[in-house]
């Protein structure tokens, strides 16, 4: 007993030490994470939800994203997910980020319990490498800016396990491991990364089965379960992806987004081909060439493992599956330079509504990382020896030749136009040739120890590994110091003085300037964000921004507005916009069209830029007055222009409407999913809420139910006769009412199931 314990605590180190070495400073309690998206999105969606959860009420309805968003329906909010739990003993900031890096090591445990699974006799250095591997990845550590893609990459290794398990046996209890999986990547948010991993998944059974008809029958009853378990969220986040014109498909262009760029799969053994904090300065240059989209790239790193790639070659000979997951997994990644993604868009139905294909980079990945383990098995040493050679071939020009002539040749080739400075090419030549080096002493490292102490190879493996994985993560995790989130931005006081709390704010400045500092890139945008409240980040701060990030807005208000219209046009006054965050060069321009300037921010270090009001903006609730405007008029570009005479529209109205500017009395915001309004109409008419008219929102007048009308392509109105009356709308999710029932049925059916399979292993005799 007490040798198993000093086993478990040696390994519990081994899992800190590899995570502190990738992780870095993230793992101190005073640091939050603050890159990209896990501080623009998921930090404000944790402190929202937290809220609620503080204020006795579950979450249904986000106000404070864009005109409105339903929780459930954008899944990437994970509300029913349970590592939610950590709000309820840690700050938002802190749970969300042990949420990302229990990932990292839920993701290595996985690969490890996999590799281990696909080969028991196998060494444990083996199993130990297959997990770091995956878990100390490019592609995870730099997807721990995006808590969706991570769980969903987290996820994959333990679906292929429940998924062997069950090929190798058959039962209900195996099948409903399967099912909960595949439901908690729902719930976790990443779709499109549940459907994959539910594929991969069911041909992985099939393949491994010999009993493939009843790996079959069960394969459908681990559906069945992921259906019953995922009820809640499912006709919600329909209903969201109808709105949001996402379930008729993308375009083609819209949709190969993010391919992976064939010059990158040189990541694979070096790391990032260019330094992070060069990306952060030199974003829009660089990222094109890479394969980069709005000047950044999906990841900032493909990094695999010089020792993953000497060792895969030689686990050919295991299952053909690890050679399948790797090369599918590298050809959908790159996308249209592969060639299959492209084919899945034309003969696969609904795939056209997920884009970005580097996101399926996990299954090529995770396949490497099997190769490379079950390599170790084998004791080859010799092979191993001529691996290492040829690998250390490969990277010995990347070393010792490479010029920074060649940089600007290449970037030149991939992206006509793209013209790099001396300087800026000598720094990438620098990073490519030290990263280079780095690969070339793994290599010799492995062929020395496959040459005098073979059985010492697999730690080696592991320790070569991890010392290159650390070093080429670095940047990769960006961490502040927990005190900036109690600072004030300098605007939010402006804004708040002038009522943001009762009115939407358009913000979202063409770009950011400052004085006298410089700032990289993606330095610029988190400080604009933080200081500015624009353009997502402002939601953290109880201040409604006019346009959504999720794709929750209404496809015809998106196509007739865009999702980004220009404070004190016609379509953000109709939206509600009474405020606008605006770049000082665009003041004078808002002025001209009737804004007035409350404050701008001219200190230094802080980004230059302008409150305004915009008086001329609808309220929140208000009556200005309809008349009937046809679907094909709304798409016309006539609709575009800044016209002042643009009245509001009601598609199908029967007449038209006079406004009524004082008809509303007053209004309060009970909760974000309920609002009530009282009203004196003089005749009758319609109200007009500045909120997303989404599926789910119903009014009362005077405890009668009207139905909401989709007032200007997306908002919400209800009509209302003459006279003094009290109007309360509020929102439920589509199926709101019932789903809990087929998820209260999915947990007793896994529970029933669980147990009759424990009670069927006791009454099993002793030798079986």
């Amino acid at each position: 007993m007490r040798s198993k314990a000093l086993g478990w605590g040696i390994r519990g180190l081994g899992v800190a030490l590899l995570l502190t070495l990738v992780a870095g400073d993230a793992v101190l309690p005073g640091t939050w994470l603050s890159r990209r998206d896990i501080f623009r999105l998921h930090l404000p969606l944790r402190e929202f939800v937290a809220r609620q959860f503080a204020q006795g009420h579950f979450p249904t309805w986000n106000d404070l994203d864009g005109l409105g968003a339903s929780v459930p329906g954008t899944a990437v909010s994970a509300v029913l997910h349970p590592l939610q739990l950590l709000l309820a003993v840690l700050p938002p900031d802190a749970a969300l980020k042990w949420q990302v890096l229990l990932g990292l090591v839920f993701a290595g445990r996985g690969a490890a319990a996999l590799a281990r699974k696909m080969d028991e006799r196998g060494p444990e250095a083996g199993w130990w490498l297959a997990g770091a591997a995956y878990a100390m990845s490019g592609y995870l550590v730099s997807s721990t800016d995006n808590f969706t893609y991570l769980h969903g990459a987290t996820l994959l290794p333990w679906v292929l396990l429940a998924a062997e398990r069950l090929a190798e046996q058959p039962t209900a209890a195996r099948a409903v491991g399967l099912g909960a999986l595949l439901a908690l990547g729902v719930h976790g948010g990443d779709v499109q990364g549940a459907l994959v991993a539910a594929v991969v998944g069911s041909l992985w059974a099939l393949a491994a089965g010999p009993q493939r008809k009843d790996v079959a029958a069960q394969v459908v009853f681990a559906g069945v379960i992921t259906v019953l378990l995922s009820a809640p969220l499912l006709p919600a986040i329909a209903a969201t992806a109808i709105d949001s014109g996402r379930a008729a498909g993308l375009t083609t262009d819209e949709v190969l987004k993010w391919s992976l760029s064939p010059i990158r799969l040189l990541e694979l053994p070096l790391g990032p081909l260019v330094p992070v904090d060069l990306l952060d300065f030199h974003g829009p240059l660089l990222s094109r060439p890479l394969g980069g989209h709005t000047g950044a790239l999906w990841v900032a790193s493909e990094f695999v493992g010089t020792t993953v790639l000497v060792l895969a070659p030689l686990g050919l000979r295991g299952p053909r599956r690890f050679v399948v997951l790797a090369v599918a997994g590298l050809v959908l990644a790159l996308g249209s330079a592969g060639g299959l993604y492209p084919l899945l868009l034309k003969v696969v139905p609904g795939w056209s509504a997920f884009r970005y294909p580097e996101k399926l980079m996990p299954l090529a990945v995770l396949g490497l990382a099997l190769l490379a383990a079950r390599a170790l098995s084998r004791q080859a040493g010799r092979a191993q020896l001529i691996s290492a050679g040829l690998v250390g071939a490969a990277v010995i020009p990347f070393a010792v030749l490479l010029e920074p002539g060649a940089v600007s040749w290449a970037f030149e080739r991939l992206a006509p136009g793209t013209a790099l400075s001396p300087e800026l090419a000598e720094a990438i030549a620098d990073g490519v040739r030290a990263r280079a080096s780095a690969g070339l002493l793994a290599c010799v490292a492995l062929g020395l120890t496959a040459w005098r102490r073979p059985a010492a190879l697999g730690w080696v493996a592991v320790a070569a590994l991890a010392l290159q994985a650390s070093w080429c993560a670095r940047g990769l995790m960006e961490t502040r110091p927990r005190e900036e989130l109690a600072l004030t931005p300098t605007l939010l006081s402006a804004a708040k003085e002038a009522g943001a709390e009762r009115t939407r704010l358009a913000a979202w400045p063409e770009r950011y300037t400052y004085r006298g500092e410089r700032f990289a890139a993606t330095a610029a945008a988190r400080r604009g964000d933080f200081e500015a409240l624009a353009p997502d980040h402002n939601m953290r701060f109880g201040v409604g921004n006019l346009y959504p990030y999720l794709p929750g807005g209404a496809g015809e208000l998106d196509r007739a507005c865009s999702v980004r219209p220009q404070c004190t046009s016609q379509c953000a006054r109709r939206l509600g916009a009474r405020l606008c965050i605006v770049s000082l060069e665009l003041v004078q321009p808002m002025v001209e069209r009737g804004a007035v300037e409350l404050v701008r921010t001219v200190q230094t270090g802080q980004p230059q830029l302008a409150l305004l009001r915009d008086e001329r903006a609808r309220a929140w609730a208000s009556v200005p007055g309809i008349r009937r405007l046809e679907r094909a008029e709304l798409l016309r570009d006539e609709f575009m222009r800044d016209g002042e005479s643009l009245p509001a529209l009601l598609l199908g109205a029967e007449r038209e409407y006079e406004a009524e500017p004082g008809a509303v009395t007053s209004w309060e915001r009970v909760r974000p999913d309920l609002a009530e309004v009282q009203l004196a109409l003089a005749q009758e008419n319609y109200l007009v809420v500045a909120e997303q008219c989404a599926r789910g929102w119903t009014a009362t007048v005077d405890g009668t139910e009207v139905a909401p009308v989709r007032v200007d392509g997306g908002l919400c109105g209800v009509k209302v006769p003459a006279g003094t009356h009290h109007v309360r709308l509020r929102y439920v999710p589509p199926g709101w009412l019932w789903v809990w029932a087929p998820f209260g049925l999915g947990l007793l059916t896994c529970a029933g199931v669980l147990a009759r399979s424990r009670r069927q292993r006791l009454q099993l005799p002793a030798g079986d």
